[in-house]
């Protein structure tokens, strides 16, 4: 992860579902992580096992 990144996972009382959430300090840094490869294949990953893309709760650059 880039210097202006965090990403954290909680998992839910049913020990099953998990929430994840990253945070970036500017747009340029979020452009950044999404032409990572690793970037590509975690969200992949992320559309395979949910069943379809992730859904975003909100979303703010500061």
């Amino acid at each position: 992860m880039s210097a202006g990144t965090t990403y954290q996972v909680a998992i839910a009382d049913d020990k099953q579902t998990r929430f994840h959430w990253a945070r970036w300090d500017s747009a340029e840094t979020l452009a950044h992580l999404q032409s990572q490869a690793y970037f590509k294949t975690f969200a992949g990953k992320v559309r395979e096992f949910s069943g379809g893309a992730p859904s975003a709760t909100g979303h703010d650059t500061h």
